[in-house]
């Protein structure tokens, strides 16, 4: 078979050097609505609709056919309703018996404008609303070819089609890919160089029918919308991979006509995840790529309709909606609709990808008689309204720089839909780990004319990945920079260690005999858990940047997934900085590898002090270089702030990272926060720069209190905080905490700048003003505190922190009064203080029970260490000694006497 295998010429577009031709971003960024489970009430999917039998699958596999669940809630709220294939949406007047020419040609105009103004119009809803807009979920109808004996490691191929065309279109060119061995010789991705000793072995072959496509149109009858965005489709593919794609293949044996949603995957994926995609296809998945850019190890994409342009044209009337609405649907046989041979669209595809056409792209329009009338399996509606999307093309090229993992472009020889060759021709160099392959004799329907040469394209793509994997030279290989023992030994040169620190560091992970690396975290809440070789091998491709901690070789993947989650469980909620919806480890990885390093920095801390160091030092490297070179960005200044909170305790360089945040704050404009507009992806990253600066506020009083230095941000450049947390409300509930804090700065300055002059000035004024601040910050603790939490305006366990601070407060307060006070009024200020202590006291065990204690910044368990101290000899002394000269009370006596020389005073 090899022997016979033709070789075929390689072409490439060289690499594009100089200005982009296109501005970017050239739309606003959209984040992609989260998903949720189809609600209950949703019905179940129909069987998979009668249609002619397939060619066979190569000998090795075995051929599936699924219903998946779709992406739920739609991102559009006419993206669900309740059409099906012979309805037709966009027509409001019937088609005559005797219609004209020039008459259907004004109705065909009539429904493209239609189709146009819906989708213009279409809303973008937010998750609750999409939640709450009672929309039934669809399904993917989905084809498995599946390796009957399994090879560890092997791929799992995804793949998505082009608009109009479908699933089954891929068989062919899959075919003839999994007709070879796994060992079978390949060469490099772009210029045909000999690789030798690679072994590309394929375990699963997804094809995915989009929601409004062929088989899935018979899936989802009754339930289909006028409108669609492509931004569903690469969530629909995200879903797959993330929340059903894992328990199927945990299974290992033939999966259900139904697949499971399983929520407890989330964040988890099958190994070796390669996206394919064809046109729009290839679109969606490199929206789908820069969203969640862990679920894929690489993307093939053939002719993806990622150009600068709006290919729909509206100064030329939207031509390809129009051409969809215009195409023919209807045939009185299958037979008859095989003479569409000879039309130009048809004339050079390959004969068993026409077959297919016959067999899968039609589909009888009555069910009762296979052997009569046929009609698009794809209404021509559907196709139009998928069209209709304005600026998904423009998306693609904004996101294509974002891209992360080895990106293959497989281009045509006539450009004509990717606008020209010169657009093509940076549009495939414009990902960072991009290589690309022309066939000189296809046209944008590459897949349905070349699939043999299109199969050999993509089996050098997969060889060269697979030589990449082996440290084999390659287009794909590159160096390290340096590794995490160089950052390790300049971690350890620049901070001395501690005594006692190796008593708190784990045991080192150990590569196990089975090639498990075992992780051994310091939370003994948290189960040690196995990294496998799979996950190893995955976590080589290089991820955004250079300097993203994964792609630097500082953690796998896993690693860094957990340790971001028990950041965002254990550590956010103590400050409330990021955004747990917004700031998603993929997100972070796209957007600030400084934060990120900062996030894993704090989690390792706690979690894992062996990767402690060199995140550490990592974490510095990137905020310095940021600092130093002005790059200036939220994300920065949210490390520095990260940084600043869960220092080193003999770190002196906090109130540096301070000033440095506080300026580029003011820099970024944060403390004039902008108007939220409806758009909720938007409104959060508006938000989270807003947010951003009340937490800098926040500490920027906390460090002129513990450092007797002058605040940076005034009371006056604080915002109306209490309002923005109501704005926020809608779709971020943490904000009201930040309303809480800064509803005390006036009061908690004042503080800080009496407790400085306090002795200076006669004692019954100090008195008389500590006395107004103790009442204004009791008044703010009853306003935001009450005694049932579930009646406060934020968590429980907020509250339950917050609550601690402002008891602080009150009893350093009561504190000082001892010091100014009247002596007839020594002994009840003295009360209240022991009084205020049992608060303060049973608060700190509320929020040591709901396990956030251990993980407090340093200058908060300063203010237990002396109370803690004495109250910790009391409680023993009461314990072990007898009454007499030196019990509990005694020592207290002659604590407090020692701490306040003046003898007038006594407690």
């Amino acid at each position: 078979m090899l022997a016979t295998r033709p070789r075929f010429s390689i072409t490439s577009y060289p690499r594009y050097v100089g200005a982009s031709q296109a501005f970017s971003p050239l739309v606003p960024h959209r984040n992609l609505l989260p998903l949720r489970q189809h609600p209950a009430s949703s019905p179940a999917p129909p069987e998979h609709p009668p249609r002619p039998p397939l060619p066979p699958t190569p000998p090795a596999f075995e051929r599936s056919l699924h219903a998946s669940p779709a992406a739920w809630p739609k991102t559009l709220a006419e993206g669900s309703g309740k059409l099906s294939r012979d309805d037709h949406p966009f027509r409001y007047k019937p088609v005559t018996a005797k219609e004209s020419k020039e008459e259907r040609n004004m109705r065909i105009a009539d429904e493209k404008d239609a189709c146009m103004r819906l989708r213009l119009a279409a809303d973008h809803w937010s998750l609750e609303e999409g939640m709450a807009g009672g929309q039934d979920g669809q399904w993917l109808a989905a084809e498995r070819w599946r390796r009957r004996d399994r090879i560890p490691g092997g791929l799992t191929l995804v793949l998505t089609h082009a608009n109009g065309l479908q699933k089954e279109h891929w068989i062919p060119m899959m075919a003839d890919l999994l007709a070879r061995e796994p060992g079978t010789a390949g060469s490099e991705f772009g210029t045909g160089a000999a690789l030798k000793g690679t072994n590309v072995a394929v375990n699963d072959v997804w094809m995915l029918d989009d929601t409004h496509h062929a088989a899935s149109v018979d899936l989802n009858a009754g339930r289909l919308g006028p409108a669609h965005s492509w931004s569903d489709t690469a969530r629909d593919v995200i879903n797959f991979i993330e929340h059903v794609l894992p328990a199927v293949q945990a299974a290992e044996g033939e999966a259900p006509w139904q697949l499971a949603w399983n929520d407890k995957t989330a964040g988890r994926t099958a190994p070796q995840v390669v996206g394919i995609g064809h046109s729009y296809g290839a679109s969606a998945l490199v929206q789908a790529a820069n969203s969640r850019p862990e679920l894929f190890s690489s993307l093939f994409l053939v002719e993806p309709m990622c150009v600068p342009l709006m290919v729909n044209f509206p100064d030329k009337g939207y031509p390809l909606t129009a051409g969809a609405l215009k195409r023919r649907s209807h045939w009185p046989s299958r037979e008859d609709a095989a003479a569409v041979r000879t039309n130009p669209l048809f004339k050079t595809w390959d004969e068993g990808v026409f077959k297919t056409w016959l067999s899968h792209s039609l589909a009888p329009s009555d069910p009762a008689q296979p052997d009569g009338a046929v009609e698009l399996a794809t209404p021509t509606w559907a196709e139009a309204a998928v069209f209709s999307d304005p600026h998904s093309t423009l998306r693609g090229w904004d996101q294509l720089p974002n891209l992360e993992m080895p990106t293959g472009f497989l281009m045509a020889g006539d450009e004509v839909w990717m606008a020209g060759e010169k657009l093509a021709g940076e549009m495939v160099w414009r990902s960072k780990r991009a290589r690309n392959e022309r066939i000189m004799d296809a046209t944008h329907l590459l897949v349905q004319e070349k699939p043999v040469e299109a199969a050999a394209s993509l089996w050098r793509f997969l060889t060269t990945l697979d030589a990449e994997r082996l440290s084999l030279p390659c287009i794909y290989a590159r160096k390290r920079r340096r590794t995490r023992a160089a950052l390790e030994a300049d971690a350890e040169a620049s901070s001395p260690s501690r005594p006692g620190r190796q008593a708190a560091t784990p045991s080192t992970p150990s590569l196990l005999a089975s090639g498990h690396v075992t992780v051994t975290y310091l939370d003994p809440r948290i189960a040690s858990r196995a990294v496998t070789p799979e996950e190893r091998v995955r976590l080589t491709t290089p991820p955004i940047r250079d300097d993203d901690p994964v792609t630097f070789g500082l953690l796998s993947l896993p690693e860094a997934e957990e340790l971001s989650s028990m950041f965002m469980r254990q550590l956010n909620p103590l400050i409330s900085l990021l955004d747990p919806t917004l700031h998603t480890l993929g997100y972070m990885r796209a957007t600030s590898p400084a934060l990120l390093s900062a996030v894993l920095m704090c989690a390792a801390q706690f979690f894992r002090r062996d990767l402690y160091p060199s995140l550490r030092a990592h974490a510095r490297s990137l905020t310095d270089r940021a600092t130093s070179t002005g790059e200036v960005s939220v994300g920065t200044v949210q490390a520095l702030m990260l940084m600043l909170a869960w220092k080193e305790p003999t770190d002196g360089t906090g109130g540096i990272k301070l000033a440095v945040a506080v300026r580029m704050g003011y820099q970024l404009g944060l403390h004039h926060p902008a108007p939220l507009p409806a758009d909720e992806d938007r409104a959060r990253e508006i938000a989270d720069g807003t947010r951003t600066w009340f937490t800098v506020a926040a500490f920027d009083r906390i460090n002129s209190d513990v450092f007797g230095l002058p605040g940076m941000v005034p009371v006056s450049e604080l915002p109306d905080c209490e309002s923005w947390a109501q704005e926020t409300e809608r779709f971020h509930g943490g904000d009201m905490r930040h309303a809480c804090s800064t509803s005390s700065a006036s009061i908690y300055l004042a503080l800080i700048r009496l407790r400085r002059s306090y002795r200076s000035m006669p004692a019954q004024v100090a008195y008389a003003l500590l006395a107004d601040i103790y009442t204004q910050f009791d008044a703010h603790l009853h306003r935001w505190f009450p005694e049932d939490p579930r009646q406060g305006r934020f968590s429980a366990d907020e509250q339950a922190i917050l609550k601690w601070f402002d008891l602080n407060h009150l009893l350093r307060i009561k504190f000082l009064m001892l010091d100014v006070c009247p002596p007839a009024e020594q002994g009840q200020i003295g009360a209240d203080w022991l009084t205020l202590a049992e608060r303060f006291t049973t608060q700190t065990e509320k929020i040591a029970a709901i396990g956030y204690l251990g993980y407090m910044q340093d200058t908060s368990v300063t203010h237990l260490s002396t109370f803690g101290v004495v109250g910790h000899k009391d409680e023993f002394l009461r314990q072990t000694q007898p009454p007499g000269d030196f019990d509990a009370p005694s020592l207290d006596d002659e604590f407090w006497n020692m701490l306040f020389p003046n003898p007038g005073i006594s407690v």
